[in-house]
């Protein structure tokens, strides 16, 4: 019952890896990758390397499968923590100190809660007088989610609405066009339904930096969560003013952080286009597409989506993203003295 589908890889080094798990497939008529063919060159392209330390039935069931190599050695790499978007950001020692100098306690999932509130807000720490991280001050806004005109929920059925800092940073909601703007980031505080549940909506969402960066709308925005996330019907950008999927009309991006879930539901078909990061668990509910990236602490992908890395997001990664940095590995290789 799981299954992903991966478009033709080229020359991406596209690759699927499952760490501490099997990867089943179960159907028919699923397969991994899409054949291509360079006529120009004769160059075939696929998937290059599937990497299971589990069990598979991959070459038994469905297909065609295009890929170039099926191995078990899969990197030990760790989910990126909620607070690593955090430290990304502004350092390790920093944020730290700021832990310390606020008294912030609890577990670190309620300490990023609080750290993402008081940087959007430009408080404590972030303050751009007293801060000991010398933050921008404001950018953007924390938003009682029941507190919305249709309370924990934006779909057709919200009236407009706009929450400001005064400044030009915040978040809002056009129900005629059924456009949500983003300036800056934002916190929202209590769980979020986005679209109604038939997957009839078609939210289109658009981006820009905060005021402290000038209102760049080539800058991404980031909004966090701090309770469950549920996204049914079309959630993708307008790619004229914001968006990485149509270069030279729009580079930015928008990231979405719960310490939740994020759940995609809706009707089969409905696009999704982001980055996602759950710290609890990512569900496709239904069979959605969705274009960019998705961290879950666990994916749950049993409707069978199809799921596309956008290589060029890594360029345009929104602000205090947990799993932005780069990871390295070092392996022990066999050492020769070379003459």
């Amino acid at each position: 019952e799981n299954l992903l589908d991966i478009a033709s890889a080229r020359d991406l080094e596209t690759k699927i890896r499952v760490k501490g798990g099997d990867l089943n497939l179960n159907s028919a008529s699923s397969q991994f990758g899409n054949s291509y063919l360079d006529t120009s060159t004769g160059e075939k392209g696929s998937l290059e390397g599937i990497y299971v330390d589990g069990s598979t039935n991959i070459d038994s069931v469905g297909g065609p499968h295009y890929y170039d190599d099926h191995q078990s050695e899969v990197p030990d790499v760790p989910m990126p923590a909620i607070m690593d978007g955090l430290i990304d950001q502004f350092g390790s020692a920093e944020i730290a100190d700021c832990i310390t100098a606020q008294g912030y306690a609890g577990n670190n999932t309620a300490i990023a809660t609080s750290l993402y509130a008081a940087w959007v807000e430009g408080t404590g720490c972030f303050d751009n007088v007293t801060g000991n991280i010398g933050g921008p001050g404001s950018v953007g806004v924390v938003v009682d989610a029941g507190t919305l005109p249709t309370p924990n929920a934006i779909s057709s059925a919200t009236s407009s609405f706009s929450f400001d800092d005064g400044i030009g940073n915040g978040i809002s909601w056009d129900q005629a066009t059924m456009t949500m703007k983003v300036t800056g980031n934002v916190v929202i505080d209590g769980d979020l339904d986005i679209g109604q549940a038939n997957g009839n909506d078609d939210i289109i969402y658009e981006v820009e930096g905060s005021s402290y960066t000038g209102n760049d709308p080539t800058e991404p925005a980031t909004m966090f969560c701090n309770g469950n996330l549920q996204i049914a019907g079309n959630f993708s950008p307008d790619t004229t003013t914001s968006g990485y999927l149509n270069p030279g009309q729009g580079i930015n991006s928008l990231g979405i952080v719960t310490p939740g879930d994020i759940t995609f539901t809706g009707k089969p078909g409905n696009f999704y286009t982001g980055f996602f990061y759950a710290e609890g668990q990512i569900n496709f509910n239904k069979q959605a597409t969705l274009a960019g990236t998705v961290i879950g602490g666990l994916v749950n992908f049993s409707q069978v989506p199809d799921v596309y890395q956008v290589p060029n997001l890594v360029d345009y990664l929104p602000p205090a993203i947990p799993g932005g940095s780069d990871v390295f590995m070092l392996q022990n290789r066999e050492w020769r003295r070379v003459y």
